[in-house]
């Protein structure tokens, strides 16, 4: 289950889309 890294490259590439 990874379930963890799927959800921070989600975060990253929020910031990313902030940016």
């Amino acid at each position: 289950r990874k379930n963890s890294e799927r959800i921070r490259a989600n975060k990253e590439m929020q910031f990313f889309s902030l940016n």
